[in-house]
């Protein structure tokens, strides 16, 4: 799971906390200019309902760190336009989703930086945002936004899930681990997980054979019977991926002695009940992105400032602030580089500029976009398979590593 509950050639480099932005590119005479008045750009997550903890945690750090930096950072806001910030409350569901993307269509915004952590809500905001011709530069890992036909406004700060996929097949490989146990609730996120995983481990790790698939309710309590299914699989690996209710998988994976085996989990684990590995984490790895190529890696100190400024905003509780900037700071950074590069906030200035970044640099994130590839993360940034304990990278960021296999 990425922080929203995973993103350097001929580079503008960064100078700043957030630079990493050339200023205006040519002008685009084919594109209206910009109206007079801010810059208006969408956001929306669960302020109320059984999520709404993450979501004001968001709002949070969108209204405390990251609009505030970007404005020291550029006084003069997007080519000499201030922006302004409609955060809006999707409450966690499907509904509330769509009646939330309806409104930010109706408050006419520029762009969209963030959409609802429910899976199934954020693909019927995608489709209504889609729609009115609105782009979207956030978390958009699932398949259907890889097809840029289909959905031409939407552009994701981090991997798709079919490249994390691509990842895990080839830790697979490297690791020389053959018999693989998924552990799943049947979500549509997870589902599509294993579905993508399954079509790569005949091209990346062929030797690789998932030898059971246990799946358990979304928040179980009681997981024992599909750890015990697990264990006499005989598995060398086990991929647990679950919305939450990780404690439980955990303990029952302890009790039955699986405290060797490789695991895999999601993102998703650092954020619910990671403590509860115990001795599990030493061998637990994850999919992910923006990850350190070490734990001795250096980030300027731009940058860990900023990432310290994530923490205290939200107390120190997350793994990975360097996920915070991809999500929160980057899109401001694509979005100012787009608008001000063909001087126009209208759809498709937005989406030409942000297709002619190639092997660009935003606060050491490099992107390489284009009409037909809008998940554009590259270098050690993009989809690997992480360690998932210590030592971290970044101080104060807690920067996972990469995990070589």
């Amino acid at each position: 799971m990425k922080k929203h509950l995973s993103l350097l050639a001929a580079a503008a480099v960064s100078a700043g906390v957030l630079a990493g932005v050339s200023g205006a590119g040519a002008a685009g005479a084919s594109y209206p200019a910009i109206p007079a008045g801010p810059i208006v750009i969408g956001a929306t997550t669960p302020l109320s309902g059984a999520t709404a903890a993450y979501g004001q945690s968001t709002e949070e750090s969108f209204d405390n760190v990251t609009i505030k930096a970007f404005n020291a950072e550029f006084p003069d806001g997007i080519d000499g336009h201030p922006i302004k910030l409609v955060f809006l409350d999707d409450q966690g569901t499907v509904t509330g989703g769509v009646q939330s993307a309806e409104q930010l269509v109706s408050e006419h915004v520029a762009a969209v930086v963030t959409l609802s952590y429910n899976p199934e809500a954020t693909l019927q905001q995608a489709v209504v945002l889609n729609h009115a011709h609105i782009p979207v530069i956030s978390v958009l890992s699932y398949s259907q936004f890889v097809n840029t036909k289909a959905y031409p406004y939407d552009f994701a700060t981090g991997a798709s899930i079919p490249q994390e996929a691509v990842a895990t097949a080839k830790w697979l490989k490297a690791e020389g681990l053959t018999r693989l146990a998924v552990v799943d609730d049947g979500e549509t996120a997870t589902s599509e997980v294993l579905a993508s995983l399954k079509a790569e481990l005949p091209k990346y790790s062929p030797k690789t054979k998932i030898v059971t698939v246990q799946q358990v309710s979304p928040a179980a309590v009681e997981v024992s019977p599909q750890i015990a299914a697990v264990k006499a699989a005989n598995p060398d690996a086990v991929y647990v991926d679950t919305g939450e209710a990780y404690g439980p998988i955990w303990q029952a994976m302890q009790t039955d002695g699986l405290t060797n085996v490789k695991i895999l989990a999601s993102a998703g684990a650092w954020y619910d009940s990671f403590s509860a590995m115990g001795p599990l984490a030493a061998n637990a790895y994850a999919p992910y992105d923006d990850c350190a190529p070490s734990a001795s890696t250096a980030y300027p100190a731009q940058l860990t400032d900023l990432m310290g400024q994530y923490s205290a905003a939200t107390y120190g509780y997350s793994t990975n602030y360097r996920t915070y900037v991809a999500t929160d700071t980057v899109p401001l950074l694509l979005l100012k580089y787009a608008i001000e590069k063909e001087h126009s906030d209208t759809p498709d200035a937005i989406k030409a500029g942000i297709e002619s970044i190639h092997n660009q640099d935003f606060d050491t994130f490099e992107y390489n976009f284009s009409p037909t590839n809008h998940f554009g993360i590259e270098g050690s940034d993009s989809a690997a398979v992480c360690q998932m304990a210590a030592p971290y990278a970044g101080g104060v960021g807690k920067i996972p590593v990469i995990s070589k296999g």
